[in-house]
């Protein structure tokens, strides 16, 4: 007798929108921008401590130094966009391992 067996489509072979409806992949998309937000507000109170050091260093005033970290916030909203839509860009290309 032979059995009609229904081989499992390789994870590659599913189109993007299916790993859309998976509950897991909302929790990672969740996570991931809980991480972020948390690093850039990390990132951003090591730049403010840092601040008193800065000033010294320079020998600036509060005024001269607050533009250190609004130039920072700056350079921050101009690179992770450009860093998400290269990212995109290779990831659609194959050429980073491991990219869905």
């Amino acid at each position: 007798m032979e059995e009609n067996v229904l081989a499992k489509p390789h994870p590659s072979a599913t189109p993007p929108s299916a790993f859309a409806d998976r509950p897991s992949y909302k929790w990672w998309v969740t996570w991931t921008i809980m991480v972020g937000s948390f690093l850039f507000a990390l990132d951003t109170t090591i730049v403010n401590i840092a601040i008193p050091k800065i000033m010294t260093s320079i020998s600036a005033d509060l005024n001269q130094i607050q533009w250190v970290l609004i130039i920072y916030m700056i350079g921050m909203a101009v690179v992770m966009p450009a860093a998400g839509w290269l990212s995109d860009s290779l990831a659609t290309s194959g050429s980073i391992p491991g990219a869905w």
